[in-house]
């Protein structure tokens, strides 16, 4: 199967590191990352997806290979991100998938791209974060000490005490791929967390899209998930059991069966 790395210049010059593989004859997927990781987050995802679909992965600005910004932006940009690099690849209509943050840009081009996306995966996300007091002061942080300190918090949060003790060798990796972030690229990606607020845009989406959450994922973001399938007509909730917030990680056997089976359901229009 054919694989190929591009950097796409965005709508602002930002360049965007994609990779392309899989069955470039099949129906498109694009897949977005979680805030402190990139693409290859999605390894075993774009493994299981190959076969059946021209899968497009890509590091979010300040992340991976892609450009870091310099100033603060919000999801509106990650869409627009995004749309940059279907349009350079030539795909008129995709699936996809999401999780955390990349979760929130896939609910942007859904309500703002009416006939983009074809089915949509939300994975452990949120349309907005009420709790705005802790983001000045992570920021804050991170520009007095950088971002060791911080990824391993984040990380080691949202990961299950059972996957901790069982991959402490992928934990670290996750640890070490946030803390190499530039901070400028981490404040600015933080900014989209802070501000971001969809709410009034769920109402809008009108296409299939299952909504993923983890059964060891503290209360406020599962309830995130079941305000996302409660507002958005014709979704799914599904929760996976043993997990938490990076549930693509913790089991990726099941996060992957669920998301190929429904990306292959029939059309029921």
């Amino acid at each position: 199967m054919q694989c190929i790395n591009k950097w796409i210049p965005s709508f602002d010059g930002c360049l965007i590191h994609c990779q392309v593989e899989g069955n470039f004859d099949a129906p498109a997927v694009l897949l977005s990352h979680p805030l402190g990781c990139d693409l290859s987050f999605w390894d075993e995802l774009a493994a299981a997806l190959a076969e059946h679909f021209k899968v497009i992965r890509y590091d979010s600005r300040g992340h991976g290979r892609s450009d870091s910004p310099e100033t603060e932006f919000g999801v509106d940009t990650l869409g627009r991100d995004a749309l940059a690099v279907l349009a350079a690849l030539e795909v008129n209509r995709t699936h996809f998938v999401g999780l955390s943050q990349g979760g929130m840009c896939g609910l942007w081009l859904a309500a703002e791209m009416p006939g983009l996306i074809e089915r949509l995966v939300v994975a452990n996300s949120a349309a907005f974060i009420p709790r705005k007091e802790g983001f000045a002061a992570l920021a804050e942080k991170a520009r007095e000490e950088g971002l060791a300190e911080i990824a391993r918090t984040m990380i080691h949060g949202w990961l299950s005490d059972d996957f901790k003790a069982r991959e402490p060798h992928l934990t670290n990796n996750l640890v070490a791929r946030m803390a190499s972030m530039s901070v400028q690229g981490f404040i600015a990606n933080l900014a989209v967390l802070r501000d971001v607020d969809l709410r009034q845009s769920l109402g809008a989406i009108e296409l299939p899209v299952l909504v993923i959450c983890g059964a060891d994922e503290p209360p406020p973001l599962q309830m995130a998930a079941q305000g996302i399938a409660s507002a958005v007509s014709g979704s799914t909730l599904i929760t996976l059991q043993g997990v938490a917030h990076l549930s693509s990680l913790e089991n990726p056997t099941l996060f992957n069966e669920r998301v190929l089976h429904f990306l292959s359901e029939p059309d029921r229009s």
